[in-house]
């Protein structure tokens, strides 16, 4: 239903709407209620009502970030698109760059929205840990780092300002 729903969706519609989410939450809560969410959007009634029972915390709000991952998830975006939109979604700083944490708070949340399909859960301890092994496999500054710190990732993390990533 998610993929039939936001399929459509290219590269230029995440984008669009991730500046109508700025435009609805200029305050940048990060929640939207029903309202919000309708003109967020823009489905017919039955569509957002799913959207709603899926998303929304105690029938209240959606969390903005969650959405765009699952629209971005499932739009029709080459995947490269996908990551470069879900890296200025989940950069708290705005500066083009993802700490650690943001990094891993990406990848939970794309694969919570995964989990919601499959029933699967996602625990983001086990996912940051994970990610924190792959690191110097795709990283070569922090593999670099790690091995001038004799394989201490304590210390490889704090002489990268990563002390405070995971």
């Amino acid at each position: 239903t998610l993929r039939r729903l936001f399929g459509a969706y290219g590269h230029s519609d995440l984008w669009t709407v991730f500046r109508r989410l700025k435009e609805i939450d200029p305050a940048g809560s990060g929640y939207l209620n029903y309202e919000e969410l309708q003109r967020l959007v823009s489905l017919p009634d039955f569509n957002l009502m799913y959207l709603w029972d899926l998303f929304s915390q105690q029938n209240e709000l959606v969390h903005g970030q969650e959405l765009l991952a699952t629209i971005c998830v499932f739009s029709s975006a080459h995947l490269a698109d996908k990551a470069r939109f879900l890296s200025a979604v989940f950069d708290s700083s705005h500066t083009g760059l993802c700490t650690g944490a943001e990094l891993a708070q990406l990848c939970v949340s794309a694969l919570g929205v995964l989990a919601r399909c499959t029933g699967t859960i996602v625990k983001p301890k086990e996912v940051a840990a994970a990610l924190r092994e792959e690191l110097p496999g795709l990283l070569p500054e922090y593999r670099e780092a790690l091995k001038r710190r004799g394989g201490d990732r304590a210390a490889a993390e704090k002489a990268l300002g990563w002390d405070r990533v995971f």
